[in-house]
């Protein structure tokens, strides 16, 4: 299970999830500004969430969008090539990051500051933000563990409710947020995965909005026909609850 802010500019479009490509197909939200996306599954169970790296150093002009990254990631058949394409990304290419890829066998860190790392994460509660995975010394990343160990608890996976909550809180101490209402960027979405070992069964809620406000929206289907190759039969359950 897996639960994600985007923190973006307010002018930067987006795209609510969408069954994008084939073989496999991915659902995921589309950055309309530089293309790609920042989190998505795709037809074969492989999820992927990106984090821009906290730099001093500008990104340099000419660089890919590290959307483009992500997108790639979920047209992997699995976490094991998702993992030989990241390995194979050149120095230089796109701005540092953080990504996190998953499917039912595998979880990796890949994390690119000129050069790659790929590495395997243990199953268990993992924090990503632009510092890193788990990165010692991060209080945002501390007092997120802290709340959410508080939920993850037993081998049952929370209800999305619970994982909403936790996207929604504004005062985490210290002057930490997880929900973000700056003056020219802020949360613009929030999601919510529950992988299943059938990628159709599983479950994607998403927020096109700061989840303190917005109410999330079922995406559920659209992984359901990732998997089966056909496409949903109006647009989506969302589509289908705003046709009726």
């Amino acid at each position: 299970m897996a639960a994600a802010n985007r923190d973006e500019r307010y002018d930067r479009p987006s795209r609510p999830p969408r069954l994008l490509g084939s073989g496999p197909a991915v659902v995921a939200p589309v950055d309309l500004q530089a293309g790609g996306t920042w989190i998505g599954v795709n037809g074969r169970g492989v999820f992927a969430v990106i984090a821009n790296a906290q730099s001093a150093a500008p990104v340099g002009a000419g660089r890919a969008s590290r959307g483009h990254v992500c997108m790639e990631v979920l047209r992997r058949r699995s976490c094991r090539s998702a993992a030989s394409y990241l390995r194979e990304l050149p120095g230089g290419a796109v701005g540092p990051f953080f990504l996190v890829a998953a499917d039912r066998t595998n979880l990796l860190l890949a994390s690119y500051h000129e050069t790659v790392e790929v590495r395997p994460l243990r199953p268990g509660l993992h924090i990503l933000t632009n510092r890193g995975c788990d990165a010692a010394g991060d209080p945002l990343a501390e007092a997120l563990m802290e709340r959410c160990a508080e939920v993850f608890r037993g081998t049952e996976p929370p209800p999305p409710g619970k994982l909403l909550e936790i996207l929604s809180t504004h005062d985490l101490g210290g002057g930490l947020a997880v929900c973000r209402h700056g003056r020219e960027a802020g949360t613009r979405s929030a999601t919510v995965v529950h992988l299943s070992a059938r990628p159709g069964r599983s479950r994607y809620l998403y927020a096109d909005g700061p989840p303190c406000r917005t109410r999330p929206r079922d995406f559920s289907d659209l992984l359901e026909a990732a998997e089966s190759g056909r496409r949903p039969r109006i647009g989506g359950a969302a589509e289908r609850r705003r046709r009726r």
